[in-house]
């Protein structure tokens, strides 16, 4: 996905299904944070982090890594 626009997304559980699909219809490319390994896993996503999240370093390192 070259020059596609990096979104996060915070909580991804079934409630931000419509988001997700939107996001996925314009051509981003998704990385998710998420409390548990219950997210949506019928959405594509480059890449998924799990952990709690309040744990802001951990967020930001992810953030940074992933330049989203």
């Amino acid at each position: 996905m070259m020059g596609a626009k990096r979104v996060l997304v915070i909580n991804i559980g079934w409630e931000q299904s419509s988001l997700l699909r939107n996001l996925l219809e314009r051509d981003c490319e998704l990385f998710g944070i998420h409390y548990d390994d219950t997210w949506n896993r019928d959405i594509k996503f480059t890449d998924v982090l799990i952990c709690d999240l309040w744990d802001v370093s951990t967020v930001l390192k992810y953030c940074q890594k992933n330049k989203t």
